[in-house]
């Protein structure tokens, strides 16, 4: 009989340690499935952002660029991360397509790369200094000249 309840003692312990290690489980699951749809909320946020952005940019240069493209998003995601909002992107697109949209050598500028990329606060600036009234005649050349030097350095 002793050695009947000593079995089952163990088996007691054993049980409750795989009980232990189960809960441990669980909870690293629910921890998981938490992070998840909070990585869901944050895409979907991103992707209704770029429809909106996108779909501003292509009503207003006369495009056809795809809201849901990998590079397009996390570029959305990149500034929406550095704080910017929805009003901030659509400054820059009313800007950048009045000074660019008419012009052959410029105009293919007007896609998410370049706006919402390394440059997207110089055209930011650039929009909030148009409204202020401060000349900024000088931005265009600023630009071309750093491209020319990126290209240079992409030889």
């Amino acid at each position: 009989m002793r050695e009947r309840l000593k079995a089952m003692k163990r088996n007691v312990l054993h049980l409750q340690r795989q009980l232990q290690l189960m809960e441990r489980e669980l909870e690293r699951m629910i921890g998981d499935l938490a992070r998840s749809g909070a990585q869901e909320a944050e895409d979907s946020a991103v992707r209704e952002l770029s429809e909106r952005v996108i779909g501003y940019l292509n009503q207003k240069a006369g495009r056809s660029f795809g809201a849901t493209a990998e590079n397009t998003m996390y570029l959305i995601r990149c500034r929406m991360e550095e704080g910017w909002a929805e009003e901030d992107f659509k400054k820059v697109i009313d800007t950048m397509v009045r000074r660019w949209n008419h012009d052959k050598e410029w105009g293919i500028y007007l896609r998410p790369r370049t706006l919402f990329g390394e440059h997207f606060e110089e055209y930011l600036q650039a929009a909030n200094d148009e409204q202020g009234g401060i000349d900024t005649g000088g931005f265009e050349e600023m630009m071309i000249r750093r491209m020319q030097e990126e290209a240079f350095d992409n030889v």
